[in-house]
């Protein structure tokens, strides 16, 4: 579903490029685009704007996705079919958010793909979703070219679904999986953390094999850099004010709440953090003193 623009840091070049796809396909054959990747550092740290990309495409829902794939930027029309307004509240304060204006208006700028959130508002109002099941079919060329370059073994840091586990599961039984592969379950806090951990230990019992496993979960605990909210014990040197530290996911007890759980279960815990790692091992290395 993806086009890839090309690599440029010209905006009006990017701009030429996504106006000539937009005018070639009319919204009645692709009602959605979707680009990547644009090079961060084509934008300050303001971010780009949904009135910038409306010049080359204002007639239906458009997104740019960049190189790190934690910065999203959209038109108008993917705002509004979203039904993203300035009352929307973020998915996760601080770090899934919807940059937003003085007067609180989402500027186009997505930070931690807040917009999945909404994913399928969008479709439902577009009435269309995309290509995305994860057949054998699919997925075999992919792990044909790990293996043919000499990659053993893979942690998928995403696990999107259970049908695509299931095409994996199928490619093992097969003896077409000539790979170790361990899928990760993301989890965003600690009030979600027991049914991500049912739906582990459920795919556990249904698809482990001598080469699948499923024992990881996955946590943001905070931004990155380019998205101006890796958390930080000082504040960002591009930051004038000297206010800004970052953002972090969740305080220290709920941290801990989430590492006791996931050990009570026998489970792993994958983090995934910029800015904070001092303040992490400080908290583990209290835990293990215990």
């Amino acid at each position: 579903m993806a086009c890839k623009i090309p690599w440029t840091e010209d905006v009006n070049e990017l701009l030429a490029f996504i106006k000539d796809y937009a005018e070639k396909y009319p919204k009645e054959e692709v009602p959605f685009l979707y680009f990547e990747y644009y090079p961060t550092s084509m934008f300050g740290a303001e971010g780009p704007t949904k009135e910038l990309l409306d010049t080359a495409v204002s007639d239906k829902p458009c997104l740019c996705q960049d190189f790190g794939e934690h910065l999203h930027w959209v038109n108008s029309k993917m705002l509004e079919a979203m039904e993203v307004t300035k009352d929307t509240p973020d998915s996760i304060l601080g770090i899934a958010v919807f940059e937003r204006d003085a007067n609180g208006e989402p500027t186009g700028w997505v930070k931690e793909s807040a917009w999945t959130y909404f994913a399928e508002t969008l479709y439902k109002n577009i009435n269309w979703k995309p290509p995305m099941d994860m057949t054998s079919e699919r997925l075999k060329p992919f792990f044909d070219f790990f293996r043919e370059n000499g990659i053993t073994a893979l942690a998928d840091g995403l696990l999107e679904s259970e049908g695509q586990l299931k095409s994996i599961y199928e490619m093992d039984m097969a003896g077409e999986l000539k790979i170790y592969y361990d899928g990760i379950v993301r989890f965003w806090r600690y009030e979600d953390l027991p049914e991500k951990i049912a739906i582990v230990k459920e795919y556990q019992k249904k698809y482990t094999t001598k080469h699948i496993k499923i024992n990881t979960l996955k946590l943001f605990l905070d931004g990155t850099n380019e998205s101006g909210n890796s958390a930080s014990l000082h504040p960002h040197v591009n930051d004038s004010t000297g206010t800004n530290y970052g953002e972090i996911a969740m305080e220290t007890d709920e941290l801990k709440k989430c590492f006791l759980l996931s050990n009570k279960e026998g489970l792993d815990l994958h983090i995934i953090m910029v800015g904070h790692f001092v303040l992490v091992a400080m908290q583990l290395s209290k835990l293990k003193k215990k």
